[in-house]
């Protein structure tokens, strides 16, 4: 979202548009969301586009500050990219849920992800020695 921001800020310039984007990206990640959000309302435009940009990414990220502490979860040893949970999403539950001619309702698809989950976990035995139990 921020680098959208910045191409329609720097439309004409990608290097600058780059490195508004890191600049930006490293005072969030250094735990200054706030000043991030503040210092958008000083920006002004002329474009319409690039308005609508910067008042998504101060939206998106206001909404999100309390989640925006990353020195804090970096030093509890937390990771704090969404890349590993987006690829752990997809092979417990993605994966299966989304073979070719499969449908599924609400409930399925969540007792699919728990036995996913199980199955992904090493859990799939005790899972199974429950339900037939059951």
């Amino acid at each position: 979202m921020t680098l959208c921001t910045a191409r329609t800020l720097h439309i004409d310039d990608d290097k600058a548009a780059s490195r508004w984007a890191r600049e930006e990206i490293a005072r969030v990640e250094a735990g200054d969301a706030q000043a991030v959000v503040d210092s958008l309302r000083f920006l002004q435009p002329t474009r319409e586009a690039a308005n609508k940009s910067i008042d998504e990414l101060r939206t998106y990220l206001g909404n999100n500050l309390d989640r925006m502490d990353y020195p804090t979860y970096r030093a509890e040893g937390l990771r704090v990219g969404s890349g590993a949970v987006e690829s752990a999403n997809y092979h417990v539950t993605g994966e299966r849920l989304k073979l070719q001619g499969k449908r599924w309702s609400e409930l399925g698809a969540a007792d699919m992800a728990v036995l996913r989950t199980d199955l992904m976990n090493g859990n799939w035995r005790e899972r199974a020695r429950e339900m037939l139990a059951a």
